[in-house]
C-alpha cells in the first residue's frame, strides 16, 4: 500500500471517530436529520442510530481505502460520512 493511502485512510479513521464522539457527547437524544429551507417537515432519528448510520459510512470509507479498494470512491466516501456528522452537529447543536 502507498504512504499516501495509509496516511489518508488513517486521518479520515482518525477524524471520523473523533467527530463521532464528539456528536454523540453534544448532540440532543433526538437529531434532526433531514430539514427543509422553510423550516417545515422536519424528520428526526435517535441519536445514537444517526451518529452510528454517519460513522459506519465514515468509517466504512476508510476501511475500504486500507484495504486498498478503489481510491477515490473510498476516499469520497469517508469524506461523505464526516460531512454528515459536522452538518449533523452544526443544525443540531
Amino acid at each position: 500500500m502507498p504512504k499516501k493511502t495509509l496516511i489518508t485512510a488513517s486521518v479520515l479513521f482518525a477524524v471520523t471517530v473523533l467527530i463521532s464522539i464528539a456528536a454523540f457527547l453534544r448532540l440532543p437524544d433526538t437529531v434532526i436529520t433531514q430539514f427543509s429551507i422553510t423550516g417545515g417537515n422536519v424528520t428526526t432519528m435517535s441519536k445514537p442510530l444517526a451518529v452510528g448510520i454517519a460513522s459506519v459510512i465514515g468509517i466504512g470509507g476508510s476501511v475500504m481505502c486500507f484495504l486498498g479498494k478503489d481510491y477515490t470512491k473510498s476516499t469520497i466516501l469517508s469524506a461523505a460520512g464526516i460531512a454528515i456528522l459536522a452538518v449533523m452537529l452544526a443544525v443540531n447543536s
